[in-house]
């Protein structure tokens, strides 16, 4: 399947406020693919070895359309608030309807300390 994606991707949010990121998927070897029932999952981890996630999120996507997939990312300010300040890893890891896993959005977090409290 060929996928044009966001790849690696670095955010960047400073503690307490909200985390936006919209991720678009399509699959431009096969834009008749259905992506209904895809199932996502957005983890944000110390570390890629990390067994424990610092934020989860199970996001529904917004648009589905044969070929495209549309995922809102919204992290509320009070779990970024819990973050200290520094580096981290995140994925947008989806389940397709025949059950294949694919992570096709990554990269690191980077959370500024806040001034404003």
């Amino acid at each position: 399947m060929s996928v044009n994606y966001q790849g690696i991707t670095d955010l960047q949010v400073y503690r307490g406020d909200d985390l936006i990121k919209n991720v678009v998927v399509n699959n431009s070897s096969d834009p008749s693919y259905d992506y209904s029932g895809t199932t996502i999952l957005f983890q944000i981890k110390d570390d890629s070895e990390s067994a424990t996630s610092l934020i989860e999120a199970t996001p529904t996507p917004v648009t589905t359309t044969l070929g495209t997939i549309e995922v809102p990312i919204n992290i509320a300010g009070v779990e970024t608030a819990n973050l200290s300040p520094g580096e981290y890893v995140y994925d947008v890891q989806f389940t397709l309807p025949t059950g294949i896993v694919r992570t096709y959005v990554a990269g690191r977090v980077f959370v500024t300390a806040d001034v404003s409290r």
